[in-house]
């Protein structure tokens, strides 16, 4: 009886003892997928939910699957927000992040980003905010549209996108604010406009906080999605 009891014990404890696996959610707002990092560190921000009792590690590796930086994280129930030197300065090449528990390291990772690293050098000048989609003369429809582009170089991290009709008037427009990051990082941004009951000639336009028109894009609305 003794030693039934004994080995039951020893059962609670390893059971106890032994890693359950990764517990929780991390939401990562920053790298985004796509970005281009020229600054000598990479931001990560986000938030962690229920995350196991270690924390969980940030690694950042090249497409050999080198490791170019890692950090290990307290987080478990709150926002966080840190640099990364990564150290490279070469010419633009790709990188993956991958946020894992420290509990459980041979578990699937919370959430993975793939990005490109690039020496600052490498940077086109000044500060900009491209619209990739729609290009110019695009035919576009439906009950939203979809605007892509990229931006970097801003001081102020927030911008407008508008939606203008042939007679000038605003269709509709949408805010768009950066993720956390160095003013020198390219980072893809996307806005969904409503153009509503609108046909015809129209412009997608793009304005900074300090009132500048970054791009102005000429399309065409129709009834039906483009």
């Amino acid at each position: 009886m003794a030693r039934s009891i004994l080995l039951l014990w020893i059962m609670v404890i390893l059971a106890a003892c032994t890693p359950q696996g990764k517990t929780g959610t991390i939401r990562l707002d920053s790298p985004p997928d796509g970005a281009i990092v020229y600054s000598s560190a990479l931001t990560v921000a986000g938030e962690a939910q229920g995350v196991n009792s270690g924390g969980f590690i940030v690694t950042v590796t090249d497409e050999a699957g080198e490791v170019i930086a890692r950090r290990s994280a307290p987080e478990r129930d709150s926002a966080f927000s840190f640099e990364m030197i990564h150290g490279y300065s070469g010419v633009p090449a790709p990188a993956l992040l991958t946020v894992t528990a420290a509990d459980a390291p041979d578990d699937p990772p919370y959430v993975t980003r793939t990005f490109t690293l690039a020496a600052l050098q490498h940077r086109p000048e000044g500060a900009y905010i491209d619209v990739l989609t729609p290009q110019m003369g695009d035919e576009i429809g439906g009950d939203e549209i979809e605007v892509r582009g990229r931006a970097s170089g801003l001081e102020t991290r927030a911008f407008k996108v508008e939606l203008v009709g042939g007679d000038g008037a605003v269709i509709d427009s949408a805010e768009i604010v950066l993720p956390p990051g160095y003013v020198a990082d390219d980072l893809p941004w996307q806005a969904g406009l409503t153009p509503g009951e609108t046909t015809g000639s129209a412009i997608v336009r793009v304005i900074g906080s300090d009132g500048t028109e970054y791009a102005l894009v000429p399309v065409v609305l129709s009834a039906a999605a483009g």
